[in-house]
């Protein structure tokens, strides 16, 4: 009987979804584009008016904006547009003297397909690494290349993080270029260097 009873009721429900799919679709969309503008505007919100309704109105939805990958800032188009192309490189040094290197993906030698599925390995690896304000970063990620490129033969010695860059030539002095045609990255910066111990291997 109770089979019956819950076939019937699966069948009503069944019923009015067939009925309002449209319907519902169109909400939960809706509610999902307006709940993305809506962290994103309050995240993205300028420093302008911080305050303690801004924080409020920022911690409890910093964490959904950090998990989708939703995190903006003002960088992009302001107030100064980029003005230089950079690729990271890590270097490892082993104990009989040769190198080896390490590089996370650059979108210049992807295809599209690699791009997609990589991106944000890339912005990680690009957009954050080298530069100076993720620095509690580079032991750990010091740590990881060197058991990445682990031989217990010719075990790794040191871990150096570069930045090999290039300046973007001002389109008001010059022509505007396509990215086929852009400087080589031909400035390298150390950015930091790591020494191994032998506790970083167990």
């Amino acid at each position: 009987m109770n089979d019956v009873a819950g076939a019937g009721t699966f069948s009503k429900i069944r019923q009015v979804w067939c009925e309002h799919k449209d319907l519902a679709v169109k909400v939960i969309i809706s509610v999902g584009m307006i709940t993305y503008y809506t962290l994103s505007l309050i995240n993205i919100s300028p420093g302008s008016i911080d305050g303690p309704l801004a924080g409020k109105l920022r911690e409890p939805t910093r964490f959904v904006c950090d998990f989708f990958g939703w995190v903006q800032n003002w960088r992009l188009f302001g107030p100064e547009i980029r003005n230089r192309n950079f690729h990271t490189i890590g270097l490892i040094g082993y104990e009989d003297g040769t190198i080896g290197s390490w590089q996370p993906p650059r979108f210049e030698l992807m295809t599209l397909n690699q791009k997609y599925r990589k991106d944000k390995f890339h912005k990680w690896g690009q957009d954050c690494l080298p530069w100076d304000n993720y620095r509690d970063f580079w032991p750990g990620v010091a740590r990881y290349v060197g058991n990445l490129h682990y031989d217990a033969k010719n075990k790794p010695v040191w871990f150096m993080l570069l930045r090999s860059e290039a300046d973007i030539p001002d389109p008001k002095t010059g022509p505007i270029l396509d990215p086929e045609h852009m400087p080589a990255h031909n400035r390298l910066l150390n950015a930091f260097t790591y020494h191994f111990r032998p506790e970083d291997f167990k």
